[in-house]
């Protein structure tokens, strides 16, 4: 895998790319703007982006143990088929977009704003969700091993679509939509919240 070549980002941004079997690991590009790119089979462990700005991009079939886009603006930013260790992704703000098809180790979306976003046929092992503020957020066919909503303010966030063996803070699944299967799942964590005995 080639290493990409400098003169792809022009200034502060990268534009119209379409980048194919690069390597973009332990990249440090603070403040970066990409637009209107596609990235296909691309690795970017240890990549940084903190406070980028990323408007209308795809990353297909990419690699990136560890990936930082902390505080960083996403709009219309897409990860498809792609594996993801830890992501460092608090304090962005996220409006439409989001993940297909992807196994994600951990999702640090602490102080996240998302609106619109959409997790699609993902496996995810741990969604921190710690003081995010969630809208019209969609879950389809998703498997979320721990989820934490401590703080979470959510509205109209569709679980539907989710499997999830655990949660962490039931009380900020507050606004959210669930089946009544899902509901039964977590009764027990509902119980003890409320100070209900089950026997």
């Amino acid at each position: 895998m080639a290493r990409y070549p400098h003169e792809l980002i022009d200034g502060d941004y990268i534009e119209g790319a379409l980048a194919t079997d690069m390597s973009f690991e332990n990249s440090s590009e603070e403040g970066l703007r990409i637009l209107d790119s596609t990235f296909r089979n691309c690795s970017f462990d240890g990549a940084k982006f903190d406070r980028g700005h990323f408007s209308d991009v795809r990353f297909e079939s990419c690699a990136a143990p560890d990936l930082s886009v902390v505080d960083a603006g996403l709009q219309d930013v897409f990860f498809g088929q792609s594996r993801l260790g830890g992501v460092q992704a608090y304090g962005t703000s996220w409006t439409r977009g989001g993940f297909e098809g992807c196994k994600i180790t951990y999702l640090n979306l602490r102080q996240a704003k998302l609106t619109g976003t959409r997790f699609t046929g993902c496996t995810v092992e741990e969604l921190d969700l710690t003081s995010a503020t969630l809208k019209n957020v969609v879950f389809e066919d998703c498997t979320i091993e721990h989820l934490v909503m401590t703080a979470a303010t959510a509205s109209k966030v569709d679980l539907r679509g989710a499997r999830i063996s655990r949660v962490t803070d039931i009380g900020g699944l507050k606004g959210t939509i669930m089946n009544a299967e899902q509901f039964l799942d977590l009764a027990p964590s509902f119980a003890r919240l409320l100070g209900i005995t089950l026997k």
